[in-house]
């Protein structure tokens, strides 16, 4: 398990979480193909980056 990197400021202390949802309104695909492709690509770096895969 990882260890939690709690940040400080001068009145808190605060540990950041994400979690992303991503349902769109309607039941047919809303995002063209390279715009799926680059928020996969994206997704996978930021969540690398911050040491959660």
């Amino acid at each position: 398990m990882r260890s939690e990197k709690y940040n400080h400021a001068d009145h808190c202390v605060f540990l950041i979480q994400y979690h992303i949802v991503w349902y769109p309104k309607f039941r047919y695909g809303v995002l063209k193909p390279l715009v799926d492709v680059n928020l996969r690509k994206f997704f996978l770096k930021f969540a690398r980056s911050m040491d959660i895969l």
